[in-house]
């Protein structure tokens, strides 16, 4: 429960975000970031620890804490959903690592797992619902060790959905959101109700795919297709149709992967109020490209929105973060983290 910095890591770099709380709530205090030359991590796996630890130090003078809460990489990282007969409530630590065997390809000793209550928590309910998160240990002993010679000490440590989410999904919602989040060289597709991420996906589509499509489509330099792509976020008309085309191969693959999550989720709720998605929320720069939002809701009834990653912070009528809009948004799981946390948090 301690203060903390939020300290998202990627294959491409590392954000920072901090709070200070004042007479009227959180202010960001401090913020920043650091590339990670290409390879240094790739898909989550360290290559090179002693690089890595020197960026990491480099951007820990920024920061006004030795505490930071951390994200772990959702590709390396497995979210699945069980119940439980009401009598295993006092013992569900043990009751959960049987069904890690039957599915995560995980031993239980190898694994660290956290768990959330999602259903069937009162009294008279015969089963309890569970959101169960599964890590390596020893991608946590390796980002641990890291994140201390860099001279950090990690509170806790998220997979970059659960980050993203407590910062663009109010927790007391309980209709379900899809949430889409394009970063540098991935995007995370994941599915949250009441504050829990329910399911996950990653594509390896990002901001360099876009880039690399825009240059070879304009036939133009890669500083010119990253001046491209920022002039027309915003903009919409007929030069932006002529954008969308050339990224159209690459939204198509995200839209197929938010078609088969919507399906997953009708299948898993069945019928009811909660088994359509109420809304999709787009999070990362890139994902408010102009038209962009247009051609993943074709053909779709769902409501779409820009993430507000302020949102669990504070109100935007009484306070201007230092950030820009767009900055803000790829900062949006470095907020989630550095957010304080809610109570019902477990450690095993």
């Amino acid at each position: 429960m301690m203060p903390s910095a939020g300290f998202d890591i990627s294959d491409e770099g590392v954000r920072f975000v901090e709070f200070e709380r004042k007479p009227h709530g959180l202010v960001v205090s401090r913020f920043g970031e650091r590339t990670i030359p290409t390879g240094l991590i790739a898909e989550g796996y360290v290559n090179d620890k002693d690089k890595v630890i020197e960026i990491f130090r480099s951007l820990a003078k920024d920061i006004g804490t030795q505490f930071v809460r951390a994200t772990l990489p959702e590709e390396r990282s497995y979210i699945f959903h069980t119940s439980l007969p009401r009598a295993a409530k006092d013992a569900m630590a043990s009751a959960i690592e049987f069904k890690i065997q039957e599915n995560v390809p995980i031993p239980p000793v190898k694994a660290i797992f956290d768990y959330e209550i999602v259903s069937g928590g009162r009294e008279g309910d015969s089963d309890i619902g569970v959101s169960v998160t599964v890590v390596q240990r020893s991608l946590v002993e390796t980002y641990t060790e890291i994140l201390k010679a860099a001279g950090l000490i990690p509170t806790a440590f998220k997979i970059a959905s659960q980050a993203i989410a407590r910062a663009v999904a109010p927790s007391y919602e309980g209709e379900a959101s899809l949430v889409i989040h394009v970063g540098d060289t991935k995007t995370i597709l994941f599915i949250v109700e009441g504050g829990i991420v329910q399911f996950s996906s990653t594509l390896k589509v990002g901001s360099a795919t876009f880039i690399n499509l825009i240059e070879k489509y304009f036939k133009v330099s890669r500083a010119e297709a990253e001046k491209i792509k920022r002039q027309r976020i915003f903009s919409a008309g007929q030069e932006n149709e002529e954008l969308l085309f050339s990224l159209a191969s690459s939204l198509s693959v995200v839209k197929d992967e938010m078609a088969k999550l919507m399906r997953y989720w009708q299948e898993r709720s069945g019928a009811g109020n909660s088994a359509t998605i109420a809304k999709v929320i787009l999070s990362g720069e890139d994902a408010i490209l102009a038209e962009v939002d247009r051609y993943l809701s074709l053909e779709s009834p769902i409501s779409f929105g820009i993430a507000q990653v302020w949102r669990n912070a504070f109100s935007l009528d009484t306070y201007i973060p230092p950030l820009s809009l767009t900055e803000a948004l790829n900062y949006a799981a470095a907020i989630g983290l550095a957010l304080p946390p809610p109570p019902h948090i477990h450690h095993v």
